[in-house]
């Protein structure tokens, strides 16, 4: 419940207790679930607990709690905001910041950042404590949305995302050795 409430709000947790408890039981008491339920209920202020708990309760083709909630979580992103989402999950260990998402979806880094703040809203993704805007993909969804990615988008898409993040990485090692060399002559030393 105390996940639920932080996530979620306290006010609309305590105005329904019975239903906050029924999504608990839905979820699993799975703290990655709970976390997904919170995000889903804080983004929309006039859904009630009891209709996502039916739902997720409902959705007896999923196999566990965290692939229920994660799918009522991914059902209501846009298009482009779905496929940025699908995509993070090619991110090296799941660590990922906003040129990292624009590189791999082929989008604006604005685009890409306030995609990164609505999963992060939403608990898909954590910030890290980093001088940098850094998320990361919580180990647990990144199979799922592996599995989603592997059958929404082209081999083709995939290669390519993949092939843009591998040349925005070579440039920021080029950067890295042009930063450390004075004039010319080689790296300090």
């Amino acid at each position: 419940m105390e996940l639920l409430t932080r996530a979620a709000g306290p006010v609309r947790i305590k105005v329904d207790p019975r239903a906050a408890e029924s999504l608990v039981e839905a979820c699993e008491a799975h703290p990655a679930s709970l976390m997904l339920a919170g995000g889903w209920l804080s983004a929309r202020p006039k859904a009630a607990v009891a209709d996502l708990a039916k739902q997720v309760h409902d959705m007896a083709e999923e196999t566990s709690s965290l692939a229920r909630v994660f799918r009522q979580a991914y059902a209501t992103l846009s298009g482009p905001s779905a496929r940025i989402l699908r995509l993070l999950s090619l991110a090296p260990a799941g660590h990922v910041d906003p040129h990292t998402a624009s590189a791999l979806a082929g989008c604006s880094v604005s685009g890409a950042k306030a995609a990164l703040g609505d999963f992060a809203a939403l608990g898909l993704v954590r910030p890290v404590d980093s001088p940098i805007q850094q998320y990361e993909v919580p180990g647990c969804l990144v199979p799922l949305l592996r599995n989603l990615t592997e059958t929404l988008d082209r081999p083709a898409e995939i290669q390519l995302a993949r092939a843009r993040m591998l040349e925005r990485t070579v440039r920021l090692l080029q950067s890295c050795r042009a930063v450390t060399e004075t004039d010319g002559t080689g790296p300090l030393g």
